[in-house]
């Protein structure tokens, strides 16, 4: 179905903070019937899946008003706003495309002769000068047809799009587009690519787990290292237990497969954060509810260290009972604004 195949591939781009950040980037799938389905605008890539996420929009529509002499960036007349992008998508012949900004691209695509730079690593790539996103950059890009099923595509203090036939394709192309990048910078992209597995393996496990956030939080990292018997310590607030579960899962790569199952047999459902390789990283059904349970972690974190020893936390009972009271649990529903 072409809406799992877009949820797919938004959720893998999404869970990584070094290709998307915030809001940006988009997916878009091309369906046998001519039309194409894109990211919403205003969700973030690992919310595709949520009510009025996905737009649907008929390509001819969208060719015709990129070959009228109109300037706006906006389709009119359509319930749900695609993507400011979706010009873009259409264009290729790809049946999968997915653009994104990577961190490894800009300190390439932010030089003057980032041109020569790029061309000598992707001599196959189609370099597009800086225009304002939208209709003006699609039609920037459309002086470079006619395009290739498979094309890896550049913009200039902008970012990178690539286009292939099938899902699995253009996900490989990405990360192979990425890594290349990156391996020129001498910049290290393994934690990057934690993100996607360790989610992928909570899904396995709990498919309402759509979003991940690996912790950049210099006060948490240093208490992690200063004091690693934190974990250990029971939560100190009902808030701490219904956003993070019964516990911090720590593993090694090895083991993560592992470590997540036997914590999901024991407590029902799979841990909400993860410690691997002195990372932590958050889990939750969307990206904005991972980043919330950073802060619930780092008050539980602080809140401990600052205490004197013995600390009394909450029993197990009273856990388990919050773990399931529904008045609790709606708060960590991604649908909940609170």
């Amino acid at each position: 179905m072409p809406e799992t195949t877009l949820k797919i591939i938004s959720h893998i781009t999404g869970s990584r903070w070094d290709l998307v950040q915030a809001g940006g980037g988009n997916t878009a799938v091309k369906t046998n019937d001519g039309q194409m389905l894109i990211k919403a605008s205003g969700f973030h890539l690992s919310e595709i899946g949520q009510p009025r996420s996905i737009a649907r929009i008929s390509l001819s529509k969208i060719m015709q008003a990129l070959e009228s002499s109109s300037e706006t960036s906006l389709l009119p007349d359509e319930p749900i706003r695609p993507s400011l992008e979706v010009w873009l998508h259409a264009l290729l012949p790809s049946e999968i495309t997915i653009h994104t900004h990577p961190l490894a691209a800009m300190p390439f695509l932010n030089q003057p002769d980032w041109k020569e730079k790029i061309s000598s690593l992707f001599p196959e790539a189609i370099l597009v000068d800086y225009h304002t996103p939208g209709i003006s950059l699609a039609r920037a890009l459309l002086e470079h047809a006619p395009f290739e099923k498979e094309s890896i595509i550049f913009f200039q203090n902008h970012g990178l799009m690539v286009g292939a036939s099938h899902a699995p394709r253009a996900l490989e192309l990405q990360n192979e587009v990425v890594d290349k990048l990156a391996a020129n910078l001498q910049m290290e992209l393994s934690h990057f690519k934690d993100c996607t597995r360790i989610l992928l393996e909570a899904q396995r496990l709990d498919p309402s787990l759509q979003g991940i956030w690996l912790s950049s939080d210099l006060e948490i990292h240093q208490i992690l290292q200063n004091h690693p018997d934190i974990l250990t310590f029971p939560w100190c607030s009902p808030d701490i237990q219904v956003y993070s579960g019964f516990e911090v899962c720590q593993c090694e790569p090895g083991n993560l497969t592992e470590a997540l199952l036997s914590s999901f047999q024991k407590h029902t459902y799979p841990p909400r954060a993860v410690l691997m390789n002195r990372r932590l990283f958050t889990l939750g059904p969307s990206q904005k509810k991972a980043r919330d349970l950073e802060e619930i972690l780092k008050y539980q974190f602080l809140t401990t260290s600052l205490s004197q020893k013995p600390v009394t936390g909450l029993k197990s009972e009273e856990c388990k009972k919050l773990s399931n009271w529904e008045a609790e649990k709606y708060r960590w529903d991604p649908a909940c604004k609170l």
